[in-house]
C-alpha cells in the first residue's frame, strides 16, 4: 500500500516539475520581420458565405437563365434508376461539351449548401430537387450506392465511388423522409 502511494506521488511530483520546465523551454521565437506584420490586416473581410450560397443557388438552379453557356442546369426525363420521376444535372464545367451529363459530386453538394443556407430544396419553384437527386443512386445489382453518374460502376476511382455516398449521408440528415432515402441509407 505504501509503495503504491509513493509511486503515485512520485509521478505527480515529476510531472509537476517537468510541465513548467516544458513551458519555459518551448517559448515562441521572435522573428523581427514577422513582428512588423499586423496581427489583423486592414483589408481583412470575411465573406458573407450564406449570401454567396444563396446567390450561387439562384444562378445555378435558374432553368430560364439566358446567356453564353446558360442555363447551367438541365432536366433529365429519361431516367435510369427511378424511371417514374425526372432528375436533373448541373454542368460541372461551364462550357462543357456534355450537355446532359451531370455529376453527383456537383449536384448533391449544391443541394446541401443551399439547404444549410435556408433554402428548402424539396419545394423550390415547383421542383423537389432533393427527390430528383435520387437518380444518382445506382440500383443495379451489386452496386446499390450513390455513384457519380446514374449508370456508372464502382471500383474505378475512389473519389467518384466514395464522395457521392458521403454527400448523400449529409443530404439524408437534412431530408430523412424523402423518397427511398431510408432504404438507400441502410
Amino acid at each position: 500500500m505504501r509503495r503504491v502511494f509513493i509511486s503515485k506521488y512520485f509521478y505527480v511530483i515529476v510531472i509537476g516539475i517537468l510541465l513548467p520546465l516544458n513551458e519555459v523551454l518551448s517559448q515562441q521565437i521572435s522573428i523581427s520581420r514577422i513582428e512588423q506584420m499586423p496581427n489583423s490586416p486592414s483589408s481583412f473581410e470575411i465573406p458573407d458565405w450564406k449570401n454567396v450560397a444563396i446567390e450561387y443557388d439562384s444562378l445555378v438552379y435558374n432553368l430560364n437563365a439566358a446567356g453564353e453557356y446558360l442555363p447551367l442546369i438541365f432536366i433529365i426525363t429519361n431516367t435510369i434508376n427511378y424511371p417514374a420521376q425526372n432528375s436533373f444535372g448541373l454542368h460541372s464545367y461551364v462550357g462543357t461539351n456534355y450537355p446532359n451529363l451531370g455529376e453527383a459530386i456537383n449536384v448533391i453538394p449544391s443541394i446541401i449548401g443551399a439547404s444549410l443556407s435556408g433554402i428548402d430544396k424539396s419545394n423550390q419553384n415547383g421542383y423537389n430537387w432533393v427527390l430528383m437527386s435520387e437518380e444518382y443512386f445506382n440500383k443495379r445489382k451489386g452496386e446499390e450506392v450513390y455513384l457519380n453518374t446514374p449508370n456508372s460502376s464502382s471500383g474505378n476511382d475512389w473519389w467518384y465511388d466514395t464522395m457521392p455516398d458521403v454527400f448523400f449521408y449529409q443530404l439524408f440528415s437534412l431530408y430523412p423522409n424523402t423518397g427511398d432515402f431510408n432504404y438507400q441509407f441502410t
